[in-house]
């Protein structure tokens, strides 16, 4: 299942990051911190089915500075945090993002050209990164209509600020792929 978002990131004055927070297991309601921007089809499939298991979850981002005239890099970056880390609300730093083993990055130049215009893709596998057996958590793991799974890792999706709070913007546009296992499947009557 396929989810898209185009959005503009804005630091604001003084802010050192801005950032999309996507779930990594959940088609049915992709944007976490603010909710709602279910994939494309899938009320049409778990109309049939009764849960869903996300078995990865795939992100490309690109992120293209507008600001004309910043005096300072960014780095653009994905980076994936456990469930507790997301319900927690962490905000990640320039240091997370670059010590991270699962992150992905890239180094934006200062002020808008060409090469800004970096694509960044990764995927995860939920289960494994939150450190769980898939067997014992597959309902914790999983969701059904009209809600989220209980365990949910997510995936932070951004830029910061190579120097500390600077007022930037960015045109970020996403494009999530979650590869999903549908079961359960619903009782169909002709009734």
């Amino acid at each position: 299942m396929r989810f898209q978002l185009s959005t503009l990131l804005d630091m604001g004055a003084g802010a050192a990051v801005a950032y999309t927070i996507v779930a990594m297991n959940s088609p049915f309601d992709p944007v976490y911190s603010v909710g709602g921007g279910t994939c494309t089809g899938f009320a049409q499939w778990i109309a049939l089915y009764q849960r869903y298991f996300v078995k990865q979850c795939k992100i490309q981002q690109t992120i293209w500075n507008v600001q004309a005239g910043t005096s300072a890099n960014t780095t653009a970056f994905m980076l994936p945090v456990s469930s507790t880390q997301a319900s927690a609300g962490v905000v990640p730093t320039i240091d997370m993002i670059m010590e991270s083993q699962d992150a992905s990055f890239a180094t934006q130049n200062v002020g808008q050209w060409v090469a800004n215009g970096q694509l960044l893709s990764k995927s995860w596998n939920p289960a494994k990164f939150e450190g769980l057996p898939v067997n014992s958590n597959y309902d914790d793991l999983s969701g059904y209509a009209g809600a989220d799974p209980v365990i949910q890792p997510a995936v932070y999706c951004g830029f910061v600020s190579n120097q500390g709070g600077l007022d930037y913007q960015a045109v970020q546009t996403l494009l999530v792929e979650y590869v999903t296992e549908l079961w359960r499947p619903t009782v169909l009557s002709s009734a």
